[in-house]
């Protein structure tokens, strides 16, 4: 896959991939929406969601070494988001102060002899100082490598849940330079020399492979493994993947994959909706009923059928490539755009006695550009015109989905009455990620946190997220269709090839 990556699947037909978690084409795209049912759990007014009220429901405690679907009901499995937080090594300048003595820091770990908690002191012995102690699901300290990242945490089996109808999103929180981009991508994550390489025998060293290119392994190993194996059940197992990126630039939506997209020029993409009211069988996911969800897509977004690590891995080369970067205060290479890569997986299995069952599930990976304050002091640089406006977009949204996931917890705990608003519109963001943070889908925060004591305000701003975060809950089920009904429903399935 060099070069234009084979055919645009869906360009200019409206068979694009959406921003919640379903996939919908636009009118007339022959989509049967009643057989196969949207994955989204939200409505198009953007209430409550279905993170719902879990104040008095059990959270499933999730074996993390044995991810089952046979685990879900058809009303699903409330879950809450798992965090992550990852504590980045100090680097050379922070190390020494400028008299020559190790520089203070401000994070200690493990804290209180427990391993997932940690306690930050921000102007310390000052009048202003601050403190934050949390324990969060997982705490990696400095010394932690980009395998423990993946393999050690809720990411790994949420990555293999989406074999099993289950959705997935894995999304890394925190200020410019505290390592967001080489946590996901890892080593010249930008592409402007090398971009995580594809698999090569020898010559390939994936020590430092970040979250993205060790899940799409993960995820192509899993699926090969159940084709190998017939599926769970015997019988028959095949599956189709298909891959688009974007980045959210200035408030704009843009193709990664597309050949304007560097630093958001071209067309910018708007986010559409399908009217719910098309689909009077209502229900989703493993077969509940209630009202019908919206279903949103990114019209005109590109899509590419990839047969393997090789494949994604090139269009991820491509798409980093064309992603906005600037030189900040903090990063010499800082991401002024969030980038989304999406993967759609569809599946069919057979049993030995004949009984099909389709699936549909897509994991989306998110690398959000950090937050950045305004330099103000009087040495310090001017700022040009565009710099002022990425800082200002990415402050914005980043505040936005601050602002969804207090509400999102609230209504979790009950402190929020059911229909509360959710603001999910405020940004473009918000809006992309609206299924993921309170929908049918598994979610996964890394927090990425600086060590230093100078960074210790941003380090706890992120951390009381991150804190936040954690306390939202959703109800997860895969999204699936069993038995006879999967012959109607593979009409919905728009790239699964027969």
């Amino acid at each position: 896959m060099d070069g234009d990556f084979g055919e645009v699947e869906g360009e200019g037909d409206g068979t694009q991939f959406d921003g919640n978690e379903g996939y919908a084409g636009s009118e007339g795209s022959g989509v049967d929406e009643e057989a196969y049912p949207p994955m989204n759990g939200n409505d198009g007014d953007d209430e409550q969601g279905s993170a719902g009220q879990f104040a008095e429901e059990e959270v499933a405690d999730v074996d993390e070494e044995d991810e089952d679907d046979d685990g879900y009901d058809e009303e699903g499995r409330v879950q809450a988001v798992s965090v992550i937080v990852r504590i980045r090594p100090l680097l050379q300048d922070e190390a020494v102060t400028a008299d020559g003595h190790a520089a203070p820091v401000a994070v200690s770990l493990p804290y209180g002899g427990d391993p997932n908690k940690v306690r930050v002191v921000a102007k310390e012995g000052t009048p202003s100082e601050s403190v934050l102690e949390c324990d969060y699901d997982q705490v990696l300290g400095m010394g932690c490598s980009q395998a423990d990242v993946f393999e050690g945490t809720a990411i790994m089996p949420a990555v293999l849940g989406v074999c099993k109808g289950v959705s997935a999103c894995v999304f890394a929180y925190g200020q410019t330079s505290a390592g967001k981009t080489h946590t996901m991508l890892g080593e010249d994550a930008h592409g402007r020399a090398d971009a995580p390489a594809a698999p090569s025998g020898g010559a390939d060293d994936r020590t430092e492979w970040g979250v993205v290119p060790r899940s799409v392994a993960a995820l192509f190993e899993e699926l090969q493994r159940m084709e190998d194996g017939g599926g769970s059940g015997g019988g028959s197992f095949r599956y189709a993947v298909h891959a688009s990126m974007l980045q959210i630039y200035n408030e704009q939506l843009h193709d990664l994959l597309s050949s304007s997209a560097l630093y958001g020029e071209g067309d910018a993409l708007k986010i559409r909706e399908v009217d719910p009211n098309n689909d009077p069988g209502g229900g989703g996911g493993g077969g509940g009923g209630g009202s019908k969800a919206s279903e949103l897509y990114v019209a005109g977004l590109s899509s590419y059928r990839v047969a393997g690590v090789s494949d994604v891995l090139a269009l991820l080369k491509h798409g980093a490539k064309a992603r906005a970067v600037r030189a900040t205060e903090y990063n010499e290479v800082s991401s002024r755009s969030h980038a989304i890569l999406q993967l759609l997986v569809e599946a069919q299995t057979v049993d030995g006695d004949g009984v099909g069952t389709l699936r549909k599930a897509k994991l989306s990976m998110v690398d959000l550009a950090g937050s950045e304050k305004m330099n103000v002091a009087k040495d310090a640089p001017a700022m040009t015109k565009r710099h002022l406006q990425e800082l200002t977009s990415i402050n914005k949204s980043l505040s936005c989905l601050g602002n969804v996931i207090a509400v999102l917890a609230d209504l979790s705990s009950g402190k929020a009455a059911p229909g509360t608003h959710v603001p999910y519109r405020d940004s473009k963001l918000t809006r992309l990620l609206q299924d993921s943070l309170g929908g049918s889908t598994r979610t996964v925060v890394v927090a990425c946190v600086a060590p230093s004591s100078s960074h210790a305000p941003e380090t706890i701003s992120t951390l009381k997220f991150a804190d936040r975060a954690r306390r939202v809950m959703a109800r997860v089920r895969p999204n699936e269709v069993r038995g006879p009904a999967c012959l109607h429903a593979r009409r919905g399935l728009l790239f699964f090839v027969v």
